[in-house]
């Protein structure tokens, strides 16, 4: 699409329909975002999502992009994010899994959710207050798990995975390399590893 300076996000999603109730949902869990983000409160409308690019216009008629049909359901079978916990530092045996599908921000929350259910949290007494604390931060999995799905490559039909093992969590994204970067360049950048035709991001427990 690159040659075209058109995303396949901004396509047209052919026999996608667009629905009131989907787009006002869309619209108001935006603005819930935003203020949970802590970003000043904005009314998002449906003409906010043509200038977002999320909808189109044509000949008096409302059509939806893939980017919609993304965000309003599970329309496409790769939109989805398999979640695992195993035992030790490979795959060899598994304690859960789950598969989320869905809105991909709502795949979002319930990845992160997954993995801060699996994960440890420790506390620590400061005076009278009880500090808790996970072993790896909730922002940085957040941010590992967006990334993932905002850089992937849709044409590519596999799926997010997230995997948490004893001593790492790693989030891997369908894809080849960034723009870029090539594989001596690995080596400069020890929290990711990249694979030839999928991106994995990890990040490791403190001790």
């Amino acid at each position: 699409m690159e040659g075209d300076r058109i995303s396949w996000d901004e396509l047209t999603c052919v026999g996608y329909p667009v629905s009131e109730e989907a787009t006002e949902k869309l619209c108001q869990d935006i603005e819930k975002f935003r203020k949970k983000a802590g970003m000043s409160e904005h009314s998002v409308k449906k003409e906010q999502l043509i200038n977002w690019k999320i909808l189109k216009q044509s000949e008096g008629q409302l059509l939806a992009t893939n980017a919609y049909a993304l965000l309003t359901s599970d329309y496409f079978s790769f939109s989805k994010t398999q979640c695992a916990v195993f035992k030790g530092i490979d795959r060899a045996v598994f304690l859960d899994k789950r598969e989320f599908i869905g809105p991909i921000y709502t795949q979002i929350e319930e990845a992160v959710d997954f993995v801060l259910r699996n994960i440890r949290l420790g506390a620590t007494i400061d005076g009278l207050v009880r500090k808790e604390k996970y072993e790896l931060p909730p922002e940085a999995i957040r941010e590992m798990i967006i990334n993932a799905h905002c850089h992937r490559n849709l044409l590519d039909e596999s799926c997010i995975q997230v995997a948490v093992y004893d001593e790492r969590l790693e989030v891997t994204s369908p894809g080849g390399l960034y723009n870029g970067l090539t594989y001596p360049m690995r080596r400069k950048t020890p929290c990711f590893s990249y694979g030839d035709i999928r991106r994995v991001h990890r990040i490791y427990a403190s001790n």
